[in-house]
């Protein structure tokens, strides 16, 4: 928990009532290796700071399975237009190794933003974060090859290719993983 507070202070101080209240709010939850944290057509009503571990965001289309973002250590996660509509997901969020997170309820998180206003500044700065992180991913992968978006995974991202299994790297990727397999043989 006290590496979510920090993260959080990181942005802008967090006045000690509001640290104290959060503290008080975040729940420890641990999932297993392939355990989902969202299954497609839940309503998503957490969002997770993730303290270990590594989890990637499934969908499917054309009958294949795809992934669309990994996030780990210190990243903060959720089904971006489950959790902020309170609609069904679209995506299944799963734990790609053991992972140890702490999660707040979209109830709670409102009206935390309702009881200190300054903590929307907080609520703006990662959402930003992850907007643009967001969009940077879509325009490095947008109608790129496979191997240009492996190669890029591997410059900006290289934790990420060393910690998820070829599989699943090969539904994020768009590369069979027989292929994605000859092409890691070969950097």
């Amino acid at each position: 928990m006290e590496q979510a507070i920090a993260t959080l202070d990181r942005i802008h101080p967090l006045p000690a009532v509001l640290s104290n209240h959060l503290r008080t709010l975040l729940k420890k939850k641990t999932y297993l290796k392939r355990e989902h944290l969202l299954h497609e057509g839940q309503t998503c009503k957490n969002i997770w700071f993730i303290e270990k571990g590594i989890v990637g965001c499934f969908y499917e289309k054309s009958d294949k399975m795809l992934c669309s973002w990994f996030m780990k250590e210190l990243d903060v996660v959720t089904s971006v237009t489950s959790f902020f509509q309170q609609f069904p997901s679209p995506e299944d969020i799963i734990a790609l190794d053991d992972t140890m997170t702490w999660t707040i309820t979209y109830a709670q998180l409102e009206q935390v933003y309702a009881g200190f206003p300054e903590f929307n500044y907080h609520g703006r700065v990662l959402t930003q974060h992850y907007y643009i992180l967001a969009e940077l991913r879509m325009r490095a992968f947008h109608n790129q090859p496979p191997l240009v978006k492996y190669q890029y995974l591997l410059e900006h991202f290289p934790e990420i290719p060393q910690r998820v299994s070829v599989k699943d790297m090969a539904k994020f990727i768009g590369m069979h993983p027989d292929v994605l397999s000859r092409v890691r043989g070969k950097i």
